[in-house]
């Protein structure tokens, strides 16, 4: 082997080896991430945690209960609200109908993902999702293979059905390690209990359809705060009601 094949091999190795040490730096991270939020909210409220597969039906409800309480199926109502008002107003009505699950809960790490000085007509997931994935994935909110799957569902996920076949090959061509294979499962049931409450028991009388981008805003907020519990729902809960406001096509 002459002098620059060895450059070259030498090379190749070295930037193999940083690729493979920065992979493995993010997934630690996120393991971490999981590991240590999980911990810090069960010894802050001490009581009951929301199983993964669960997440949507308690989506569902922090939707409905809000639009009870503050908006009687008028979606317009929402204009001008600002996100820590809405963010409150969802924790305050779960608690009084689940304190077991939402007792104690913080919401102040994921005000600043909504931002308190933003309206609900000036929220994009999308926007928020493409500028902050790195920060997400680095602080181990998601890991490097939730994340791919999160940019092949706003990618290519035109309808419910390719959503879902999307995630089921996720599934069938990836080894997920425990704490990813949860977050998948959160992604999923938002999914699937967002589809069903946007198109067949839609409570406000704005115009359908509004998918895929509500139902992919809803559960893509939810796997980002999938590690805190409780407050993953009312993050999801909240992206929801800002996307289907702001959306034109809903």
């Amino acid at each position: 082997m002459n002098r620059i094949s060895k450059l070259v091999a030498l090379i190749t190795l070295i930037v193999f080896i940083s690729c493979n040490k920065e992979e493995n730096t993010t997934d630690t991270n996120y393991q971490s991430k999981k590991t240590e939020l999980s911990h810090n909210l069960t010894s802050k409220s001490g009581n009951t945690t929301i199983e993964p597969a669960d997440y949507g039906f308690y989506h569902n409800e922090a939707i409905k209960l809000y639009n009870e309480k503050y908006l009687q199926g008028d979606i317009t109502k929402l204009k001008n609200t600002d996100a820590k008002k809405v963010i409150n107003d969802l924790l305050i009505l779960m608690k009084e109908k689940y304190p077991n699950e939402f007792d104690n809960v913080d919401t102040s790490e994921f005000l600043t993902y909504f931002d308190s000085s933003t309206t609900t007509g000036k929220f994009d997931f999308f926007d928020n999702w493409n500028k902050n994935k790195s920060i997400y994935i680095k602080n181990g909110y998601v890991s490097q293979k939730v994340s791919f799957l999160i940019d092949d569902v706003i990618a290519n996920g035109t309808d419910y059905l390719s959503i879902i076949n999307i995630i089921t090959t996720f599934k069938n061509n990836n080894e997920l390690t425990n704490s990813e294979t949860n977050s998948v499962l959160v992604f999923q049931s938002v999914i699937e209990n967002s589809h069903n409450l946007w198109n067949n028991n839609n409570p406000f009388s704005k115009k359908n359809p509004c998918t895929p981008r509500t139902i992919i805003a809803d559960a893509g907020t939810s796997a980002i705060f999938f590690y805190g519990g409780p407050f993953g729902v009312l993050a999801g809960a909240a992206s929801s009601l800002f996307v289907y406001y702001s959306d034109p096509s809903c």
